[in-house]
């Protein structure tokens, strides 16, 4: 029997279920809208993105940062983000 391409490439995948605010899934679909995207693949690539992200920029975007120095946090970021060596883009 001949092996079929690709289902043997395929890495494997775990699903999730999220939960989502009305106004999350109205931004969502506006977003994958705009992408041309299928839900499931913007959620899939978004998550991979954050999770390469360094901690400080997640803890940012989790909005894990004491509101009593959120704005020194981030500017530290900034600079720290600003300073760290660029990747070329693909072309």
């Amino acid at each position: 029997m001949g092996t079929t391409t690709g289902i043997a490439s395929l890495q494997k995948r775990i699903i999730v279920r999220l939960e989502l605010t009305p106004q999350a899934r109205k931004s969502l679909d506006k977003a994958q809208e705009a992408a041309g995207m299928k839900q499931l693949k913007m959620i899939s690539r978004l998550i991979e993105w954050y999770s390469k992200q360094p901690h400080l920029i997640q803890t940012l975007i989790m909005d894990h940062v004491p509101t009593a120095i959120r704005e020194e946090v981030i500017e530290i970021a900034l600079r720290k983000i600003d300073r760290a060596p660029r990747s070329k883009p693909q072309s």
